[in-house]
């Protein structure tokens, strides 16, 4: 969990292009919520504190997004630049091949402004996608290193929930 007074979720008005900081994590249903957290880091899972992983830290398209133990690497160093997308080694956090579908992989990729690559807050500490409306999920609650991460229905689990960095 963040502290302090830097915005994580913002509300948007999507007709002004403008903001409201809500300044913690938690929010209401209404209106439309957007990523302005702009600190970079590890993304961990709050049921394991393991982070979210580019697997073998390839920065190439295509490559699993896993949970494993915390090194500090860059293959764990995501950012929330402000425009919907969760990054790290200069591509986007996405859902393979586009998919609504419950249970399909996330991975990394080239940052293409698909909704597949579009991330909003979801109840509690959950990231949810903006094309299928489901949320980041850690595959059955594993703990395990390469664990896969996945879209599914939104349930608010603990295998859902996410501390941002900073």
């Amino acid at each position: 969990m963040l502290d302090g007074d830097e915005p994580i979720w913002e509300k948007y008005d999507s007709d002004t292009g403008k903001g409201n900081n809500t300044g913690n994590f938690s929010w209401s249903a209404a209106g439309i919520l957007k990523l302005v957290h702009k600190e970079s880091g590890a993304l961990t899972a709050a049921a394991s504190d393991k982070c979210l992983d580019v697997a073998g830290g390839n920065p190439a398209d295509g490559t699993p997004v896993q949970l494993y133990g915390c090194n500090g690497t860059a293959a764990q160093t995501w950012s929330l630049p402000g425009d919907g997308t969760v990054r790290a080694l200069g591509k986007c956090l996405d859902v393979k091949n586009g998919s609504t579908a419950p249970n399909t992989p996330v991975q990394l990729y080239g940052c293409n402004g698909t909704g597949a690559q579009d991330w909003k807050p979801g109840t509690g500490q959950t990231l949810v996608n903006g094309k299928s409306g489901l949320c980041l999920d850690v595959e059955n609650g594993g703990t395990a290193d390469g664990t896969r991460v996945l879209i599914h229905k939104c349930h608010n689990g603990t295998n859902q929930n996410w501390n941002l960095p900073g």
